[in-house]
């Protein structure tokens, strides 16, 4: 077996400590700026947390907006009413249409009455 004496080990854990301290300062000098700091996250998390909270309002807006907006069943009564509206305006353009043609027709006749009884004045 071999025997250590400390003028062996005395070096020897020198060197390794020295080749531990190199490691680690190594380690340190890779990494430092990597890792974010403890305020740096807190402070991020605050904005974080100060964007969420806006949506969230932005997000019950909308929901709010939303719960006016009609539904499905509510928009096909809507269009079947509109529907006959339309039917129902369509009829009354046809009257309106045919009195339109009527009251031409009366105004043709009476013109031509007038007419008629201007002519027996002047020659009475």
């Amino acid at each position: 077996m071999i025997q250590l004496e400390w003028p062996v080990v005395v070096p020897a854990l020198a060197l390794l400590s020295g080749g531990l301290a190199a490691l680690v300062m190594f380690v340190r000098s890779r990494f430092d700026g990597v890792f974010a700091k403890a305020e740096t996250v807190q402070k991020l998390a605050n904005e974080v947390q100060e964007l969420r909270t806006g949506l969230e309002a932005r997000l019950d807006g909308i929901d709010v907006k939303l719960g006016a907006v009609p539904n499905d069943d509510e928009l096909r009564e809507l269009a079947r009413r509109v529907g006959t509206v339309e039917s129902a305006v369509a009829v009354v353009s046809a009257e309106v249409r045919g009195v339109h043609e009527a009251v031409g027709r009366v105004e043709a006749d009476a013109k031509l009455i007038l007419t008629h009884l201007l002519r027996e004045k002047k020659t009475a």
